[in-house]
């Protein structure tokens, strides 16, 4: 046997350094979807869960037949946020994108059932808008605020409410 040609390959510094560091960036990016969908995961988990309460003395409750009532009621929109991604994909972005959309859902949700309760009572959508949607807004500020002014002695935290 006689060879015509002999081809010897070598491995060039710059371009094996290049393919090594592009290794290790797809590497550490495929950790990160790993952790990312598992906590994405664990938010659906989450929301099919029912939880019960917290006694006295910081320990777990088992839930009981309001929390499950709760838990029904609640279920919707649970995993329909869920749906939200979480910050580990596209460095946040795509998560606060999502939760524009879904507080644009929210808000067109409420301003439908403001225009309905006020078609019902016939009154003008002003109206609504002031007592029924103004007071869903700040009722729950307000129970915050209470909760706090109880929940510490100096009651700080209250004040931000």
């Amino acid at each position: 046997e006689r060879s015509i040609l002999t081809v010897f390959l070598e491995a060039d510094a710059e371009v094996k350094a290049r393919i090594d560091r592009t290794h290790s960036v797809l590497r550490k990016t495929w950790a990160k979807s790993k952790v990312g969908h598992a906590s994405w995961r664990a938010q659906f988990k989450e929301a099919l869960m029912v939880h019960g309460g917290v006694d006295d003395a910081g320990d777990c409750c088992p839930p009981t037949c309001q929390d499950y009532i709760a838990h029904a009621i609640t279920l919707p929109w649970k995993l329909a946020f869920a749906f939200v991604p979480p910050t580990d994909f596209c460095g946040g972005w795509l998560c606060f994108g999502c939760s524009l959309v879904a507080i644009g859902f929210v808000t067109m949700v409420i301003n439908d059932m403001a225009a309905l309760l006020g078609c019902v009572m016939c009154l003008p959508d002003e109206i609504t808008a002031i007592t029924f949607v103004a007071m869903g807004t700040s009722l729950p500020d307000t129970f915050a605020s209470i909760t706090a002014a109880k929940a510490e002695p100096d009651a700080d935290s209250s004040v931000g409410n």
